[in-house]
């Protein structure tokens, strides 16, 4: 089993762990991006078990007027530091060409994502509660 394939098994399994995600943008980019990855590799994806997403952009962009929604430019504004950008070798890792190099600053750039994803969430806190109490009583939001 080649190596793509391998880490979207792995991937699927640590996601079965979890009923809810938190993202940005990412019932667009991140679950496309691995719904794709699944897709290209034959593998299902989440059929047995109800997911839930809460996308703190659709939570977010509505609430606060900046020319502007991205990840970066909201925690810019909101003094919240960490926002890295990904290296020309993101592009090299969608397409399976896998380095170390790629793959290091690809986990960096992730790593800093979860860490000011998390401070986001806190400063928009009572919201994403409401939130949350709306995704699970309709049974609305499912990856």
């Amino acid at each position: 089993m080649d190596w793509d394939k391998r880490l979207c098994y792995d991937l699927l399994e640590e996601m079965k762990k979890y009923d809810l995600f938190v993202t940005y943008y990412g019932s667009v980019f991140d679950f496309g991006y691995i719904r794709a990855k699944m897709l290209y590799h034959n593998i299902k994806f989440f059929q047995p078990k109800k997911k839930y997403q809460l996308d703190l952009y659709y939570a977010i962009r509505g609430k606060i007027a900046l020319s502007r929604k991205s990840l970066a430019n909201v925690t810019r504004f909101l003094g919240i530091e960490g926002k890295t950008s990904l290296s020309s070798g993101w592009a090299e890792i969608c397409h399976g060409y896998y380095t170390k190099e790629n793959i290091e600053s690809l986990y960096v750039h992730n790593t800093e994502d979860v860490k000011i994803l998390e401070e986001l969430h806190k400063e928009f806190e009572p919201l994403v509660l409401f939130l949350l109490q709306q995704v699970y009583s309709s049974n609305l939001s499912k990856p």
